[in-house]
């Protein structure tokens, strides 16, 4: 594992005016509330991780999609996010019992985590596609 993504999985949670964020996140959000119709999207915005952004790698193109597929790094970043999704779904159910969570992990573009607190109830559900992984808790 590069040394670069470790906390990544071992992430803290934390709740800040009724939102959670990572707390490597933690930020005064105020200026993002008028860009988004509710909680849960803004939740998505600032909860999102692209995991190319962490290191040196070889994945990086000039030309769209600008990620070639191909490369060990995108696939390494790719594996990762499908190995976070439920170790963040379990964390998050571990330090807020009350809550409703979407974990949404997607690989195109730049292998990207991601997560907001669900504010209408949604059955739990687990889905892993090729491009896309969701856990609903």
């Amino acid at each position: 594992m590069r040394d670069e993504l470790e906390h990544l999985f071992d992430p803290d949670f934390i709740e800040q005016k009724g939102v959670v964020l990572l707390a490597t996140e933690k930020q005064n959000f105020d200026p993002y509330l008028t860009w988004f119709d509710d909680l849960s999207e803004l939740e998505l915005f600032l909860n999102h991780i692209h995991i190319l952004d962490f290191f040196q790698n070889d994945a990086e193109s000039e030309e769209h999609p600008f990620y070639d597929e191909s490369s060990g790094d995108f696939k390494f970043a790719w594996e990762t996010v499908q190995t976070l999704v439920p170790v963040w779904a379990e964390k998050l159910t571990i330090k807020f019992p009350d809550y409703q969570f979407k974990i949404i992990g997607t690989k195109y573009d730049n292998p990207i985590i991601r997560f907001c607190r669900l504010r209408s109830p949604e059955p739990p559900e687990y889905q892993k596609h090729d491009d896309k992984v969701v856990i609903i808790t």
